[in-house]
C-alpha cells in the first residue's frame, strides 16, 4: 500500500500535486469567506492569481484528489438523518470499497484508519428510510458488514488536514 492521505477514498500521494494546489487545499480547509470574490482573496495570500485559484480546484476534480466542495450543513436542523459507519474491507478492496461508498451522494466523508474497522465514512440522507435503503445496499454490494455508530450527541470540531 502506498503512503499517502485517504481523502474522500482518492489516495493523495504529494508528488501528484502541485505545490500551489497543496497550498490551496490548505486555504480551502479553512472555509470561504462570504465575500463576493472570494478565490481572489485565496489568490491574493498565495501570490497568484484568481484563474489559477480556479483552476487548480477544477485540475484537482480532474485528478480525482478532491470529490466535493461545498458547505457543511448541521443535518438535524435541516431535518436530516446521518451515521457514521465503520467497515473491515481487505486492503487489497480498499479503492474499489472507498470509489463505490463514494457513488453516493449523502457521503460527506470516507477514510482510512489503522486497525479494525479500517474504513469509516459518513452518510446523511432526508430520513432513515433513505440512509438505511443506501447502507443495506452497501452491505450487498461489498458483502462487508457495517457497523453503524449514530449520533447521540452533537460536537463541533475542525479537522485539517496539513497537506
Amino acid at each position: 500500500m502506498s503512503h499517502g492521505v485517504l481523502m474522500v477514498g482518492a489516495w493523495i500521494r504529494m508528488n501528484d500535486m502541485t505545490i500551489l494546489e497543496q497550498q490551496i487545499l490548505n486555504e480551502l480547509q479553512k472555509g470561504i469567506e462570504p465575500v463576493p470574490r472570494p478565490f481572489q482573496r485565496i489568490a491574493n495570500k498565495l501570490s497568484c492569481t484568481e484563474e489559477d485559484v480556479l483552476a487548480a480546484i477544477n485540475d484537482l476534480k480532474e485528478k480525482g484528489l478532491i470529490r466535493k466542495f461545498g458547505a457543511i450543513i448541521a443535518p438535524k436542523k435541516m431535518g436530516y438523518v446521518s451515521t457514521l459507519a465503520a467497515m473491515n474491507v481487505p486492503d487489497d478492496e480498499v479503492d474499489r470499497v472507498s470509489q463505490m461508498i463514494n457513488s453516493y451522494h449523502g457521503v460527506t466523508h470516507n477514510y482510512l484508519r489503522d486497525g479494525e474497522p479500517n474504513l469509516w465514512f459518513t452518510m446523511i440522507e432526508k430520513d432513515d428510510e433513505i440512509l438505511e435503503r443506501n447502507l443495506s445496499q452497501i452491505i450487498e454490494r461489498t458483502g462487508l458488514k457495517i457497523i453503524k455508530l449514530p449520533a447521540t450527541r452533537t460536537y463541533k470540531i475542525g479537522v485539517r488536514f496539513d497537506i
